[in-house]
């Protein structure tokens, strides 16, 4: 049990500073808020087919979403984990596109994400 425990913490800190990456390559082009808006919002579409995310929304401080992020994916098995944040990922970027066009969501932070984890496309469906 240890060692799923390690490999989770593992996962997550690696997780976490991929999206501290995706943060700064974005901040001088939306700014930090508008990083932290995109976050917030990709959390409430992707809670939808993983509700544990809605977690992270109560959680999150205004400055250190990343922080509540982080908590929430610690609860979780890294299997869910893993599907949660890919799926996050994917809306993440679906969102950016909207705003800056993908091909410079994709130059900015250096992938594309097609597809979740499920084979569902993200779709912006809340008001």
């Amino acid at each position: 049990m240890a060692a799923v425990q390690t490999d989770l913490a593992h996962l997550v800190e690696a997780t976490i500073a991929r999206w501290r990456e995706v943060a700064a390559a974005l901040s001088p082009v939306i700014g930090s808020r508008g990083v932290a808006t995109m976050f917030k919002r990709s959390l409430h579409l992707t809670r939808v087919e993983y509700p544990w995310l809605s977690s992270a929304l109560r959680d999150g401080a205004e400055a250190d979403y990343l922080s509540a992020l982080r908590g929430v994916l610690l609860q979780q098995t890294p299997a869910n984990a893993v599907g949660g944040d890919g799926a996050l990922l994917h809306t993440f970027f679906k969102l950016l596109g909207t705003l800056i066009g993908p091909a410079l969501a994709e130059r900015l932070i250096g992938f594309t994400h097609q597809a979740t984890p499920s084979g569902h496309a993200a779709e912006d469906t809340a008001p």
